[in-house]
């Protein structure tokens, strides 16, 4: 009999165990990992899948506790980055989205409603075929991405372990939490306005400073912004918040003490665990735009009332991560004068702040974009409409079977020949739906 891990995978996951690279990943994390393990005490072990879920997760069954990395979430890590480097506008991360919520579908059960995203990402795939792929640094990213995920799940097993470490590291936290707190009760229209006049220009992306000034002066005591402070606050009193930043915390540290290509600078490694921190985040937030299309039981009203918290809380992590890297930057730079540290620092933080406007610009406004359009209700439902009668033909030519599960099992298989799966992957998702 199947080890309880592998029956768990066998029934939760569609898993293409033939395009698994196990030494690969060994060699990438699955040391660094075991010792990392070892050091706290915990008996975790990493299994690796393929599967259109692209997730990360930790699993306690049989006794035993484990943590599943889905390869297809570092080809997933790798496409973004393409983007992120070399993407020209937002067309490319526009049809990435429609395929990655097209798979997503699947593990919903709705694979009807990812028909028409599926489509338009195959009509527009040469896009991202397209994207020149320029940058050196794009692979060593990637590797750190796939490291920072997979370090960010263990340091959830850390935190609950109770370790004193977890300890230790938990008052870091709070105390990142406590200055962001103190910073954004401080703030004022006149203190804003005299950060953008002192600082530097990438804090507002270059653009105008009189123009930012009037929109901030006119802007600042709306309705809107109003609750996006109040919102800002609540997400930093929410205790999720502080474990994920812990993880994200935890994750940069581990990654770096695992070690870096010879070939990477510092600057570049810190770089990359914000991009990745990012794409995490990115992902997640799609996922969660379309929870209240997708899941049962999901009004409209519950999943607009956490869309603004969801916002506010990704920007503690993003404020709270920054000052955590330039931080790390700053400690490995202790051999140096004061003044040429700080100005070092100082050059990181601009480099941080570009990265975001790129990251926003290239990745996440896209992604949101593309989540909110096809996440207005009934959006996908009408699409789906189109697909309706080859689907109930398709139903109908198999009286033995169940007509839901029949056209859901077209469906499926449509979705993954669309979004470029190969046949072998097809084939065999396809015995499983039938199964």
């Amino acid at each position: 009999m199947a080890p309880p891990v592998d029956r768990y995978i066998a029934q939760m996951r569609l898993n293409h165990p033939d395009r698994v690279e196990e030494e690969m990943y060994d060699l990438l994390v699955g040391d660094t990992f075991r010792t990392f393990a070892g050091h706290f005490g915990l008996t975790t072990s990493l299994r690796i899948v393929f599967t259109p879920s692209r997730r990360a997760e930790r699993l306690r069954i049989g006794g035993e506790s484990w943590l599943i990395y889905d390869q297809y979430l570092g080809q997933t890590f790798n496409i973004l980055n393409r983007i992120f480097f070399n993407a020209e506008g937002e067309r490319e991360a526009i049809a990435y989205f429609h395929k990655y919520i097209a798979e997503r579908t699947l593990e919903y059960g709705q694979a009807e409603l990812g028909i028409e995203p599926a489509n338009f990402y195959a009509d527009q795939k040469d896009l991202l075929r397209k994207t020149v792929d320029c940058d050196p640094l794009r692979a060593a990213f990637t590797i750190l991405a796939e490291q920072f995920a997979v370090f960010h799940e263990l340091s959830h097993e850390i935190l609950d372990s109770g370790h004193d470490f977890a300890g230790f590291y938990m008052g870091i936290v709070a105390d990142s939490i406590a200055s962001k707190r103190e910073f954004h009760l401080s703030r004022t229209a006149e203190s804003v306005v005299e950060g953008f006049r002192n600082g530097n220009p990438a804090a507002y992306h270059d653009a105008p400073l009189d123009d930012v000034i009037a929109e901030t002066l006119a802007d600042f005591d709306s309705p809107e912004q109003v609750l996006g402070r109040e919102a800002y606050i609540t997400a930093l009193d929410d205790p999720d918040v502080a474990e994920e930043l812990f993880c994200d915390f935890v994750a940069c540290d581990l990654a770096l003490m695992g070690g870096i290509g010879e070939d990477m600078e510092l600057r570049d490694a810190l770089r990359a665990l914000y991009i990745a921190s990012y794409h995490l985040k990115t992902l997640d937030h799609v996922d969660r735009a379309m929870d209240g299309i997708l899941l049962p039981g999901q009004s409209p009203q519950d999943h607009q009332s956490h869309r603004r918290h969801r916002s506010q809380a990704m920007q503690v992590r993003n404020h709270c991560l920054r000052d955590h890297l330039l931080m790390m930057y700053g400690a490995r730079l202790l051999d140096r004068e004061e003044d040429e540290r700080s100005r070092l620092v100082s050059e990181f933080a601009v480099d941080l702040m570009k990265d975001q406007r790129r990251y926003y610009e290239a990745v996440l406004d896209p992604a949101t974009k593309t989540a909110s359009f096809l996440a207005e209700p009934g959006r996908l439902q009408e699409m789906a409409a189109e697909h309706d009668a080859p689907l109930r033909t398709f139903a109908l030519n198999r009286p033995d079977a169940d007509p839901a599960m029949a056209r859901n099992a077209l469906a499926s298989i449509t979705i993954l020949k669309q979004t470029g799966w190969p046949i072998s992957a097809i084939d065999r998702f396809a015995a499983k739906l039938r199964d």
